[in-house]
């Protein structure tokens, strides 16, 4: 039965996420934040979401930083988006220590230090034939979404591929490849994305504008360690 209800979370989801800190290098200023971080996640909007049968991730934040530990695990961290002024989004992240690249369109295989989640209201979810996956994400205390775009760090392909998430219909959801792994680590990197681009190739309409956003970093299927960053998230140029 838990076995069950995680592989549920994970056609729920089709991702995960936590946090814990990192020393070194500090990320780069950005301006101020539509998806504020801080010390206090909790405060900012962001909460946690649990996979049953599974080990959390650990998160720790600072001023500017969510740092993310995993260990086996699997965890969600995300936060509701309040009516983005552009449909551009960017990021930093860092990955600290890799995990051994996967094959990301394996169920069950797919594991990756870092990934960005953008979700889309429940109203995709219902146009696509989602409803069965609302369902049991309120059955799981998650937030109700519909399409989702994924932007990874990690597995075995190029820079910029884009397949279906392997726990959604392929309708419902995409990951694109912004870091492939092996990519230099220790070090931060700047990300810039046209998420209403994104959402026309990979679903064939017009975006809404988004309803959360979520930072996730996934070991539970290679049992593996893992640890990165995220900072200085924010939409517009």
């Amino acid at each position: 039965m838990t076995g069950m209800i995680a592989g549920l979370a994970k056609i729920v989801c089709g991702i995960v996420l936590a946090g814990g800190p990192v020393a070194g290098q500090a990320p780069p200023r950005a301006a101020p934040l539509d998806v504020p971080l801080g010390p206090d996640l909790a405060a900012g909007g962001w909460r946690e979401l649990n996979v049953p049968g599974e080990r959390p991730n650990s998160f720790v934040a600072t001023a500017e930083v969510v740092t993310i530990g995993s260990a086996g695990a699997v965890s969600f961290l995300y936060r509701p988006v309040d009516a983005p002024r552009s449909m551009t989004l960017s990021w930093q992240w860092r990955v600290d220590r890799d995990i051994p690249a996967t094959d990301l369109a394996a169920k069950g295989r797919d594991d990756r230090p870092l990934a960005l989640h953008v979700w889309f209201p429940a109203a995709d979810a219902r146009r696509s034939g989602g409803l069965v996956r609302g369902v049991l994400a309120r059955m799981l205390g998650a937030p109700e979404w519909g399409r989702a775009l994924t932007y990874v760090w990690g597995g075995t392909l190029d820079e910029g591929a884009r397949l279906s998430n392997p726990y959604m219909d392929g309708r419902e959801g995409a990951l694109i490849v912004r870091r492939t792994a092996g990519a230099p680590t220790g070090t931060w990197l700047s990300e810039t994305v046209d998420l209403a681009a994104d959402y026309r190739a990979a679903f064939g309409a017009e975006p809404p504008a988004p309803s959360f956003i979520a930072l996730s970093s996934d070991t539970d299927d290679t049992n593996q360690v893992a640890e990165g960053s995220f900072a200085a998230i924010r939409f517009g140029d």
